[in-house]
């Protein structure tokens, strides 16, 4: 008979043995409902999952909806899913490179790379086209009219949002396709500054000295990219890219997600349909740089201090299109021009410590290239000097000098372009132009001129482009020298100038309408300049006057004139006479009528 120290001890073994196996399926079960409840941001190296649980309440600011936060969980998501679908508000306009829409439950499927829209009953579709495929419903990049771009999502009954695990993203998202996140000019031009706008537009801060609380979504196939800096200090949230989405099984759904971005703030055309140039109605100003320029240097924590300015940043390119003479010049220019002279390279620097730098000069010479994309944070009065290498003409390819002549902006630009062939060294591997005949490759090489063209890809365009260069010193220097002087008798250093991109004159005002007594009975009629632009600063006031005669009143005359006052030749018929304020030659005021008898 066993004793009774074996059947404890059997006992004990037994009981262990089932509390180790209920723990194994309650931990097998929890694991279960994480994996398909919950949505890690960790990447392959360092999976943090604990850190990134998204079921997590932003901090500080609520998400934007009418469900309690405090609910959001997991579970509450699914059987809102279940039985609300999913919904989706766009603004009202018939084109899809101005529409943003804001979704509700929108799910992404990896297994099709799509999003998934569940339709029930509660679903809410609002200003959608007809034909969503024509040629989209809304384009995740600023750059427009791209088929890379293109957003649309895949319809489903909410039925089937049963058959899969979810994911969930519960805090607000802003789904995005960068388009070439390794250039600091798409990376500015295409989505900071439209990102920026966007945010802005849904309101999506606490406050306005706050990062927003949103969460980015990087819908394309690059990495983090030399920049992200820049993408980071506009959340709260580190991003999630696609990779990341396409590593979860199942659905990865997004309680609140914003697609599409305001592109008021684009100022250039890449040439994809036209050779490339500045757009012709550009909106952007001195005010949306600056409010994003404010921003970044808050949240990096740069030390600026302008009065203090006294040195010039050269900008040294390490691979292609070289300065071959980059040290003679830099040593001129300090001998010369009597000032500091910094070298800056995208090697050597990180993007916080390049716009630490350039704030702090009095201006950017550089060859033709993505950094000179950092003089919109150059202060104001300051100047910006562009090379080109051979046969690349500077009237053509004008991004940067857009940039700084935007209103308000007060850059001072100056181009230099290399006319000397023989101080110009090519490389037949760019526009690989080593495959093509040998005929052809002389032809590229001996242009004078690059042709205009379509982008991206033209021969000839990128066999130019980037040539080394030995550029002439001495011109450089002058250059320097005029540029200086232009921003101090010109008064460039005018902190205080108020772009005038979106303002409209009022009416003119004091108006009246004398007959002459000489005689001629000539009509005279005067105004004075609308109230409110002696609040601006402007360059030209014009008039337009518009004449029309009561007994004809089909027959009407225009004419435009710069002082304030026109002479009218008599007439059997009434004159009702209207006029209006022009400035700059492009904001045109409301008409004010004039009755006058002849």
């Amino acid at each position: 008979m066993p004793s009774l120290h074996y059947i404890s001890h059997a006992v004990a073994l037994a009981l262990i043995a089932m509390l180790i196996r209920k723990y194994i399926e309650l931990k097998i079960y929890h694991d279960d409902v994480m994996s398909s409840c919950y949505f890690s941001e960790a990447n392959h190296e360092n999976s943090e999952v604990e850190n990134e649980i998204e079921h997590e309440t932003p901090p500080k600011a609520p998400v934007p909806t009418s469900d309690d936060p405090r609910f959001l969980t997991p579970e509450y998501l699914n059987q809102k899913l279940f039985s609300d679908g999913s919904s989706v508000t766009c603004n009202p306009t018939d084109h899809a490179a101005q529409r943003t829409c804001h979704f509700v439950n929108l799910c992404y499927f990896a297994e099709r790379d799509s999003y998934l829209f569940f339709h029930s009953d509660k679903s809410i579709l609002e200003n959608i086209p007809v034909n969503r495929y024509s040629p989209t419903l809304v384009e995740l990049s600023s750059v427009t009219n791209h088929t890379y771009n293109h957003f649309n999502y895949i319809d489903m009954p909410v039925s089937a949002s049963r058959l899969f695990h979810i994911k969930w993203v519960t805090t607000s998202s802003l789904i995005i396709r960068r388009f070439k996140p390794d250039n600091l000019m798409h990376v500015i031009h295409d989505d900071i500054l439209p990102l920026f706008q966007t945010l802005r537009h849904f309101n999506l801060a606490a406050n306005t000295s706050d990062r927003f609380h949103y969460r980015l979504i990087f819908d394309d196939e690059w990495g983090e990219g030399p920049f992200l800096k820049l993408y980071d200090i506009l959340s709260v949230y580190q991003p999630i890219f696609k990779s990341m989405l396409r590593e979860a099984p199942g659905l990865t759904c997004f309680h609140q997600a914003y697609v599409g971005l305001v592109k008021s703030t684009a100022w250039y055309d890449y040439g994809f349909y036209k050779p490339q140039g500045p757009l012709p109605e550009r909106k952007v100003s001195s005010v949306e740089i600056n409010s994003l320029l404010e921003y970044t240097r808050r949240e990096l924590g740069l030390s600026i201090n302008t009065d203090n300015s006294d040195y010039l940043v050269l900008v040294s390119r390490k691979s292609t299109r070289l300065i071959l003479n980059e040290i003679e010049l830099s040593l001129a220019l300090s001998r010369e021009v009597r000032t500091k002279v910094i070298h800056l390279s995208q090697e050597q620097y990180t993007i916080e410590q390049m716009i630490e730098v350039v704030s702090n000069s009095i201006g950017i010479i550089g060859m033709h290239g993505s950094l000179l994309t950092l003089a919109m944070y150059l202060p104001a009065g300051s100047i910006l000097i562009e090379l080109f290498p051979y046969a690349v003409n500077p009237d053509h390819y004008s991004p940067y000098k857009t940039l700084v002549s935007l209103p308000g902006m007060n850059i001072l630009y100056r181009a230099w372009r290399n006319m000397e062939q023989k101080k110009s060294f090519g490389h037949l591997t760019m526009g690989n132009i080593e495959y093509l005949p040998h005929d052809e490759q002389q032809r590229i090489i001996s242009q004078m001129e690059v042709p205009r063209h379509i982008c991206c890809d033209d021969p000839s365009w990128l066999y130019h482009i980037y040539q080394d260069t030995e550029v002439d010193i001495e011109t450089i220097i002058s250059l320097t020298k005029e540029a200086i002087l232009a921003t101090k008798t010109e008064n460039n250093r005018a902190v205080d100038k108020i772009a005038t991109n979106f303002v409209i004159p009022d009416k003119v005002t004091h108006d009246s309408c004398k007959t002459m007594v000489d005689g001629s009975k000539q009509i005279i009629i005067y105004w004075e300049i609308p109230w409110n632009l002696q609040f601006f600063n402007y360059e030209i006031v014009e008039y337009e006057v518009l004449l029309q005669y009561t007994k004809s009143p089909e027959k009407s005359t225009i004419f435009r004139v710069s002082a304030n006052s026109i002479t009218l030749e008599p007439s059997d018929s009434f004159y009702i006479v209207w006029v209006r304020c022009c400035l700059d030659e492009i904001h045109i005021g409301p008409f004010k009528q004039i009755a006058c008898v002849e």
